[in-house]
């Protein structure tokens, strides 16, 4: 199986003959922007995501959502989302969506009990997200590979729904080892202290210490069990403290709410800022401060 990463795709599987299999798509996001509008998905419409790298936040319900990369997260029928007013940043999603139904007797090429379970078994995920295993990108990416032969294969089809039925199991499997599995203690603990701390934040080599692993073993473990490097959430983790509180006070000029944090400079912190948020530090200050309401839609 290829584990290189293709250009960006959006396919639409009419025409292919893969049942039940609506769209599948792959976008990397270099840059902070707004990509996604408030929708409602239809009775039957259920979306899968992976996000394969970054950080993105979303509103499902009204509620806000944060991924990390290799998260999984499931959107069900009647579930509304969008990226609200914060802007999607820097990444790679994938998503793949189904149309499902209860008690479905047959699914892709799968036919009674084996169809009926995997069924069921996707329209009852939980946690709604979780984390998932490079394995998902894998399926995908050849997914999107032999798609984009179809016009010159007869078999791509074929192998194509193969990759997605793998890509589906594999994401019950995830879903199965997360309920089984928490985030070792010593790291919930290090995430409280970091957060305790984000205007003095501790180094990489500190983080390590104070969970006992040698730095490059620290560094695999961060990344594995929270999705990101551990410099690069303590960067994010400081620029949300600058969004839900230090920049809502105006008499804060921004050079001192860039010092509160310790950034060397205020051009450092905007430069940075505007990095994961789409925007300045001063353009933050003067959006609405009321969230947009989602609106229905297709």
């Amino acid at each position: 199986m290829r584990t290189y990463s293709p250009p960006n795709a959006h396919l639409n599987f009419r025409g292919t003959g893969i049942r039940n299999v609506l769209e599948l798509g792959r976008h990397e996001y270099t840059s902070a922007g707004r990509h996604l509008w408030p929708h409602v998905h239809d009775s039957r419409r259920l979306e899968i995501c992976y996000l394969a790298r970054g950080r993105k936040a979303y509103l499902i319900n009204e509620k806000p959502v944060v991924l990390s990369g290799g998260d999984v997260h499931v959107i069900f029928p009647g579930d509304s989302h969008s990226a609200g007013d914060i802007p999607e940043e820097a990444g790679i999603l994938y998503y793949l969506c189904l149309s499902l139904r209860k008690n479905q007797s047959s699914f892709m090429n799968l036919r009674g009990p084996g169809a009926r379970t995997l069924v069921s078994s996707l329209l009852n995920l939980a946690p709604r997200m979780f984390k998932g295993s490079p394995r998902l990108q894998e399926h995908l990416d050849a997914a999107i590979d032999s798609l984009q032969q179809l016009s010159t294969d007869p078999l791509a089809a074929v192998r194509a729904c193969n990759y997605i039925e793998g890509f589906l199991l594999e994401v019950v499997s995830c879903a199965a080892h997360t309920r089984r599995r928490a985030m070792p203690p010593r790291f919930r603990q290090l995430l409280r202290n970091i957060d305790r701390h984000l205007t003095t934040p501790p180094t990489t080599g500190e983080m390590a210490r104070s969970v006992g692993l040698s730095l490059s073993r620290f560094k695999a473990v961060f990344s594995r069990e929270v999705g990101i490097p551990p410099a690069d959430y303590v960067l994010r983790r400081r620029i949300d403290l600058a969004k839900e509180r230090l920049l809502l006070d105006r008499r804060r000029s921004i050079t001192d709410v860039a010092l509160d944090l310790s950034f060397s400079s205020s051009q450092y912190f905007s430069t940075v800022f505007k990095r994961y948020t789409g925007m300045t530090p001063s353009e933050f200050r003067k959006r609405p401060r009321r969230p947009r309401r989602l609106r229905p839609g297709t």
